[in-house]
């Protein structure tokens, strides 16, 4: 039977502990080896995250023990729905495989379908086989429908559906509405092209460093200034 007893000194004594060393007892013919481990599981490759574009998919995110094995019945999981928790269990291990926690929506026990517009927070938390734990949160916005574009005016007069407009003027102020039922429109993704009947004459991309003055989006409105 052997006994091992364990002197921790000051973090300033070059003699301490370091986690992930291997320490063994030699004295006799047997050895003791001993491996220190203070580190719970890491997360790594969680998805989605900024935002889910696509109708549906998974929730997924890798946990991992450089020195130990996950205990996959120590892992927790809460999904919050624009601040309210919609889902919630302290043994996700039905869903941990081949070292990825994943949960399907409207598929996995109790966890409802995601519902567009709406903004959702993933808190997990897992453990290694010694009992040390750890936690990461990421978070996404579900939308997948892209804005829509509503009737544009040119110098005040509304397109007709069929034909030619004809307008007064060489410096027309042309007004897109642009909308999104569930999130703001990006207004850094709005890119212009003005063409004639020789091929374009004028681009411009609202998020450039170089914008001009003539063109502006506000309240809904793409205002394009010719001139």
């Amino acid at each position: 039977t052997y006994t091992i007893y364990v002197d921790q000194p000051s973090p300033e004594d070059e003699s301490a502990l370091s986690l992930g060393d291997a320490y063994s007892d030699t004295t006799t013919d047997d050895s003791v080896s001993l491996t220190v481990d203070g580190d719970g599981p890491v997360f790594n490759s969680a998805s989605p995250t900024g935002a889910l574009t696509t109708q549906g998919g998974d929730i997924t995110v890798d946990v991992s023990d450089d020195l130990d094995s996950v205990d996959a019945s120590s892992i927790e999981v809460s999904v919050s729905e624009d601040g309210t928790e919609v889902y919630s269990t302290t043994d996700a291990s039905a869903n941990f495989v081949d070292g990825t926690l994943t949960l399907d929506p409207g598929t996995t026990t109790d966890l409802p379908a995601l519902s567009e517009g709406s903004s959702y927070t993933v808190d997990v938390t897992a453990a290694d086989t010694l009992g040390n734990s750890a936690s990461t949160s990421f978070s996404f916005d579900y939308d997948y429908t892209a804005p829509t574009f509503g009737d544009a005016t040119v110098a005040g007069n509304a397109l007709p559906d069929t034909g030619t407009l004809t307008v007064a003027t060489t410096t027309p102020t042309i007004v897109q509405p642009i909308s999104d039922e569930e999130f703001s429109v990006d207004s850094e993704s709005i890119e212009v092209t003005l063409s004639d009947s020789d091929g374009v004459i004028y681009t411009y991309s609202v998020g450039s460093e170089t914008a001009d003055d003539g063109v502006s989006f506000s309240g809904g409105e793409l205002v394009v200034e010719p001139g």
